[in-house]
């Protein structure tokens, strides 16, 4: 098994939003973002975590990565947000938006 030495983002946009609650139509998500981190950097995960989850409630930032096309779209998205953007490096994106 590898060892992961840095943490990995992966951001999803759904092409049809899965129901979070099936019994609150309100609680569709169509943006998923997925951390994986690396067991020697516990310390690390909640304030990340924690950041990430303030990001990602910007609803002018669900409506920029929900209308991208493409990889620049999404980091482009990402760069225009405050600070405390996630990273992303060139590449992450390909592939996810269709």
């Amino acid at each position: 098994m590898t060892t992961l030495h840095e943490p990995m983002k992966l951001l999803v946009v759904l092409r049809e939003p899965v129901l979070f609650d099936p019994y609150n139509p309100l609680t569709a998500v169509d943006i998923v973002v997925m951390m994986i981190w690396p067991a020697f950097r516990q310390q690390g995960f909640l304030p990340s975590l924690a950041r990430h989850s303030r990001i990602f409630a910007n609803n002018k930032l669900l409506e920029r990565l929900r209308s991208a096309r493409n990889e620049a779209d999404v980091i482009a998205a990402l760069a225009g947000h405050k600070r405390g953007t996630p990273a992303m490096r060139s590449g992450v994106a390909r592939d996810l938006i269709s």
